[in-house]
């Protein structure tokens, strides 16, 4: 069973609106990065709760199903928030986790809405082979899941203790889908 842990909030008194956008307050700097860093404390427990419960493999019938019903190399963002789905739905990927692999809150369109306690603490670094400018979003115009997923999951940032790169977070859950979109050609 999962546990539930209340969310932090922010106040709305944090923050100067103007117009669709908001910008916090000099005053409130600290406490809103100290929230922010509560969300993702929260959000990580969540998604480490969730992983505990998923499959290692995918039967073939599902690898089939998947098969039959996606492309890994030519898929809208309509069709890849439903294949998530249905890794969701056969237990091998957490929803939780869906944010983090550009799998946003349900909006109008193709607009990917991702919520604040999702939001990295600082950008990802990169390793000399890994960074290819604008290759971070939704392949939107060619649709390469699997050569997008297969990019993603060589992200690493700089681990000073140990000398070296080492995966993000995020590039383990592309290096989950990649392995499954390979299984899939």
């Amino acid at each position: 069973m999962i546990a539930s842990v209340a969310t932090p909030t922010f106040n709305k008194d944090w923050f100067v609106h103007n117009g669709p956008y908001a910008m916090v307050k000099t005053e409130f700097w600290a406490i809103a990065n100290d929230t922010i860093d509560k969300m993702h404390e929260v959000q990580k427990t969540a998604c480490a709760q969730a992983r505990e419960h998923l499959q290692e493999n995918l039967t073939e019938e599902q690898k089939d199903y998947l098969s039959s019903t996606y492309d890994p190399e030519h898929m809208s963002y309509s069709q890849y928030r439903a294949f998530l789905n249905d890794l969701c739905k056969f237990g091998y990927f957490a929803e939780e986790d869906k944010p983090f692999v550009s799998c946003g809150v349900e909006s109008s369109g193709e607009l990917m809405l991702i919520p604040l306690s999702y939001y990295p603490l600082c950008g990802a670094s990169y390793t000399a082979d890994a960074y290819v400018p604008g290759q971070t979003e939704f392949p939107s115009k060619s649709g390469n899941v699997l050569s997008w997923a297969g990019h993603l999951a060589s992200y690493g940032s700089f681990n000073p203790a140990a000398g070296r790169f080492e995966k993000t977070e995020q590039a383990r859950l592309f290096e989950r889908l990649r392995d499954i979109l390979q299984q899939m050609k």
